[in-house]
């Protein structure tokens, strides 16, 4: 036998042989994703806080919950932010609660693929209520205990900017991990105690670790 047809037929034969697999992984990594509708979220994670906030509060754990709805590459959604973080040293004891509501839109890349890196945005408002006597701008008598939340709630807005990625075990459930940044502005708090006063802005960067629900 002539070695050069000999040869062809050998590489043929490997191509044969080896093609099969690698079409079955490439439609094994594209089964089973969302496709358009309705889903939810959960997540909870990390934040430091900054400008004006990051002098009177410590980094804390907020938990965020959602609804989406996606179509093609395209998802926006509403989510709900609740966090309570500490007062700085040295009144640790002392407490300011958030709450957020935020319309958010996400853009996917990847779409037929388990892992599907994003980009997204979000606005919305933002609240902080302070708990405890520290924030109380008229302070008790002696023979009287302080509310439990004695100052007035601040509000504003808030928006940023974010970051990550999906990977989807079936078309129904998957984890996301999101890197992101919320800049906020809120009615002025001043707390004479801290010495600090005029404190409106903040900034939050964010580590997020959620469990997505397609429908």
């Amino acid at each position: 036998m002539r070695p050069i047809p000999f040869i062809a037929v050998l590489g043929l034969a490997a191509v044969v042989v080896v093609s099969p697999p690698q079409a079955g992984a490439q439609q094994a990594d594209r089964a089973d994703v969302p496709g358009d509708g309705f889903g939810f979220q959960a997540a909870l994670g990390f934040t430091s806080i900054s400008q004006d906030y990051g002098d009177v509060i410590t980094d804390g754990i907020p938990a965020e919950g959602g609804v989406w709805y996606q179509t093609g590459a395209f998802r926006g959604g509403l989510n709900v932010l609740v966090a309570s973080y500490d007062v700085v040293d040295p009144f640790g004891s002392q407490s300011i609660s958030q709450v957020e509501i935020a319309a958010s839109a996400l853009l996917r890349f990847r779409r037929q693929h388990r892992l599907q890196p994003f980009v997204g945005a979000r606005i919305g408002a933002i609240r902080f209520r302070p708990e405890g006597a520290l924030f109380d701008p008229v302070p008790p008598p002696p023979d009287e205990l302080p509310g439990e939340n004695p100052a007035k709630e601040r509000t504003g807005l808030v928006g940023g900017l974010s970051a990550g990625a999906e990977f989807w075990f079936t078309r129904h459930v998957g984890l996301q991990a999101l890197v992101g940044y919320r800049a906020f502005s809120t009615d002025a708090l001043d707390i004479p105690l801290l010495g600090v006063t005029d404190v409106k802005t903040g900034g939050a960067f964010d580590l997020r670790l959620g469990v997505e629900w397609a429908i």
